[in-house]
């Protein structure tokens, strides 16, 4: 293995001190030509970059450019030029970046000697640095586009581990919009890549990108396993970068979990990795955290201290997220000091952050949620219905975001908000209407976990609904402060909902089942409860209002309804819908109707009943299909979770 090739393998597999190490050996020995010299000084510029040694970095790169036999082969001076600006990028100095692109992209329109691939192998590095610089500046759509410009290059040069690293960047990208689904399908490619080549680096960097993910997603012991592991690994090789940005992904998570002690020993240690790369971009970023959680530990005094930091950043970086960072941690000492005016400053600066037409996805999100919050304490203090109308706006605010950035997870938290707020009002048209929105999202992206919430609140709208009437005032009036309560838990959990409450398992009891035609006509019905027998006086007047539902169902996409006290799903199968009457749990309810609707399609001797009976316009008789009969009796009355036989 010549030289080069040594130095490369160990940089992939991301042993950069033993790749320094033997870059001073190589540098003692006196049979080195110029044309491997140069590419061995560039692979030290690579090490020091990885290894956090800014400036020893940026002080080769310059003395290296100042060789005049460069010019004998410019596209060493291209190389150089990028490993330079790479190094810009982690110091975060992306205004020195984009200038000397501009020079390094004209340079290499006019190299005549250099063969496509090597020029194409130059351009995508150059882009993935003006995807780097945009992100950095918080212009998404830009960084995005050049993401996958980069990507196109990547594939016709058939690098697997630059694949891997354009699919990580990608992934990247989505969730600083907030597409949360699309940046896990771009990572899990990544990760995928990086393991089938052992990149470890890969491995891990794209292990903290996954687990930052699940973060807001609520699975936050899956996501710190992705994070220890990413750590462990990076420890190993010796990677700084990658042990920081580990410990402040698990810093976080510990945030989330209400283990401080934790979160901030991780937390500090990111910090103090950071400050030795003097990068005021990354800086910024740790120090909103640690405000964060201080302030949760009623530490004042050092969450001030930190947010001065904070402030001294911001005023030597001309940097409109590090401004907005400043600004959102500023609002959280605000609101925790309580003194005159805090709350109406900390009000302020939230909407220079919501107005700004620079919009960082969780910057924007954490302002609009922690000005809602401070609106509901004004709101109970003064009980002014004005400032529930601007809590709504907040919220409004948060559901058009959260849509436009595809971030369906939020955007299902956000919905269920504006669900509990319409409740205020009394608004249980508009309430069940974001509930449905709410429900079609988590069933259109499987997001399986918030789908059981949306459930279990479903339930809880409709028994509020039914019986609401019947209810005293004071009761009312505990509602309501039920709801808001439950929104201000909502905003604290918002990255990572407490999902487990919603997973106990409750079950549904059946009533009645009926598979109909698109019209209404009834192919088969079964009864599970002597009340509703068939033909029996309440099976009549509910099918007097069933017209009613099925027409709001296929007009208006209205899964649920309620008749008397029972609770009503309707699912289309096939070419028939299905009409579920029940008490209890709707998530076990729709797990049942799911289960038959799956079970009914593959039965094709029912099937052939089905068209059989729609044929000949006439109602199947369970009593002489007593197979049927006894399957469809199963399935309803038997718990989920428990093997049907």
């Amino acid at each position: 293995m010549d030289r080069i090739k040594l130095l490369e393998f160990l940089f992939e597999k991301s042993r950069f001190g033993e790749g320094l190490t033997k870059i001073e050996f190589f540098e003692k020995q006196k049979n080195l030509e110029f044309e491997e010299i140069i590419p061995i000084q560039i692979m030290k510029i690579r090490f020091y970059e990885k290894l956090g040694l800014y400036n020893e970095g940026i002080i080769l790169a310059n003395r290296l450019l100042q060789n005049r036999e460069l010019s004998a082969n410019p596209l060493f001076e291209i190389d150089i030029f990028i490993e330079m600006n790479k190094i810009l990028f982690s110091m975060g100095k992306s205004e020195k970046i984009v200038k000397n692109l501009l020079m390094a992209e004209k340079k290499l329109l006019t190299i005549q000697s250099a063969t496509e691939l090597e020029i194409l192998e130059r351009m995508g590095d150059l882009v993935t640095l003006r995807m780097g610089c945009f992100w950095q500046e918080g212009e998404l759509d830009n960084a995005l586009f050049y993401a996958k410009f980069n990507l196109d290059i990547r594939v016709k040069l058939k690098k697997q581990l630059d694949i891997a690293n354009a699919y990580n960047n990608i992934g990247v990208m989505y969730n600083a919009k907030g597409n949360l689904i699309e940046a896990l399908s771009y990572l899990n490619q990544a990760f995928k890549l990086y393991s089938e080549i052992n990149s470890t680096r890969g491995y891990s960097k794209t292990g903290n990108n996954i687990g930052a993910i699940l973060i807001q997603l609520g699975r936050l012991n899956e996501s710190l396993k992705y994070m220890e592991q990413s750590l462990e690994i990076d420890y190993s090789d010796g990677y700084m970068e990658g042990i920081r940005v580990a410990s402040q992904n698990i810093g976080e998570v510990y945030w989330h979990k209400g283990e401080y002690e934790k979160a901030l020993n991780h937390l500090f240690k990111a910090l103090d990795l950071c400050s030795k790369s003097e990068d005021g971009f990354q800086f910024s970023e740790i120090l909103v955290p640690i405000v964060a959680v201080l302030l949760e530990m009623n530490n004042l005094k050092l969450a001030n201290y930190y947010l001065h930091q904070l402030e001294l950043i911001k005023n030597q970086e001309e940097n409109k997220i590090i401004q907005q960072r400043y600004f959102l941690t500023s609002a959280m000492v605000l609101r925790k000091s309580k003194s005159k005016g805090s709350l109406s400053n900390a009000e302020d600066l939230l909407k220079i952050i919501i107005e700004d037409d620079i919009r960082y996805h969780d910057i924007t999100v954490m302002a609009l949620l922690l000005i809602s919050e401070i609106l509901i304490d004004k709101f109970e203090k003064t009980n002014n219905l004005l400032i529930i109308e601007d809590i709504r706006k907040s919220i409004k605010l948060l559901v058009a975001i959260t849509k436009d950035t595809k971030s369906y997870s939020l955007m299902v938290e956000s919905l269920l908000m504006e669900a509990k707020l319409a409740l205020l009002d009394i608004d249980f048209h508009f309430s069940q209407a974001c509930l449905d929105k709410a429900l079609k999202i988590a069933n259109d992206f499987e997001l399986n976990r918030i789908k059981t919430k949306v459930l279990n609140e479903y339930d809880v709208f409709l028994e509020n609904y039914s019986f609401w009437d019947k209810i005293s005032k004071k009761d009312q009036d505990n509602f309501k402060r039920k709801q808001l309560n439950m929104i201000k838990s909502q905003i604290r959990n918002f990255f990572s909902p407490k999902l487990e409450e919603f997973e106990k398992g409750e079950a549904d009891t059946p009533l009645l089942l009926i598979l109909m035609q698109i019209d209404g006509t009834i192919i088969v019905s079964q009864e599970f409860n002597e009340e509703w027998r068939i033909n029996g006086m309440r099976f009549n007047i509910f099918q007097m209002n069933l017209y009613k539902y099925l027409r709001n169902y296929i007009n208006n996409s209205v899964d649920f309804a309620q008749f008397e006290d029972n609770k009503i799903f309707l699912m289309k199968i096939g070419e028939s819908i299905a009409c579920y009457v029940y008490q209890g749990s709707s998530n076990s309810a729709i797990q049942k109707l799911s289960k038959f609707s799956e079970v009914l399609l593959e039965n094709q001797p029912f099937l052939n009943k089905i068209k059989e009976s729609i044929e000949v316009n006439h109602e199947i008789d369970l009593n002489r299909h007593k197979s049927f009969q006894n399957w469809i009796k199963n399935i309803f009355t038997t718990p989920i979770g428990v093997e049907i036989i």
